[in-house]
């Protein structure tokens, strides 16, 4: 496309051009929420039970007795 001064014409590219970059990404979001992905940063993995929330108290057998 020659570079041209008309301006509406500009206008109207740039307009066409922006509306196709956001169905683009409207596109691409409706893919990800077919495919079950999260948003991303969304994710948080399981965090691992601190020390202080096991229970290590008397063995779960008793000894035997003689």
């Amino acid at each position: 496309m020659a570079a041209t001064d008309d301006k509406e014409l500009r206008a109207r590219i740039a307009g066409g051009l922006s509306n196709l970059v956001k169905g683009w990404r409207v596109a691409e979001d409706a893919k990800r929420v077919l495919k079950g992905e999260p948003l991303p940063g969304s994710y948080k993995a399981e965090k691992p039970k601190s020390k202080q929330e096991r229970h290590t108290g008397a063995p779960i057998f008793a000894p035997p007795e003689e």
